[in-house]
């Protein structure tokens, strides 16, 4: 488990990992779908636990999907037609949903956003970093400079 996620998510809320081929089935829609990958360290999580839901840093609460859901998710709230590039990977819960900018096609370089279910748009995006882990501390109320993004 990578350091960030060991400091931010307790042990006790993971579960099991996620199966190898629910991994690859998302890597092939987002293939597919925007000639794009998710960056690196959402895949690390997926291979840790296989979706969240729980507290962050004991904090602010956070619903990441299980691999199962992703993809369905994804086209049964028409995230492709809605925001283009834009594929949703959990809430807060309500009616806040967060996701992955695919639209630069290189994993590191990806920004995690937040959104609204309604109105889902580009024009109603808040930025919440170049990582898993920054998107984490967000919601916990911890986000640093090394979080901060110009966008």
């Amino acid at each position: 488990m990578s350091e960030d996620f060991k400091q931010l998510l307790n042990p006790s809320e993971l579960e099991a990992p996620a199966p190898e081929a629910a991994v690859d089935a998302i890597q092939a829609y987002v293939k597919a779908r925007w000639d794009a990958d998710l960056p690196s360290d959402y895949y690390e999580l997926l291979r840790l636990t296989d979706g969240f839901n729980g507290t962050v840093a004991g904090r602010g609460y956070l619903v990441l999907w299980s691999s199962a859901l992703i993809v369905s998710y994804n086209e049964d709230y028409e995230a492709p037609k809605r925001m283009p590039g834009f594929v949703m990977v959990g809430t807060n819960g309500g009616n806040a949903v967060y996701g992955v900018d695919v639209r630069c096609r290189e994993g590191e370089a990806m920004q995690y956003v937040e959104t609204d279910f309604v109105p889902m748009r580009w024009n109603n995006v808040f930025w919440r970093g170049p990582s898993l882990a920054a998107l984490m501390r967000h919601r916990a109320d911890l986000a640093g400079p090394e979080d901060d993004e110009e966008n």
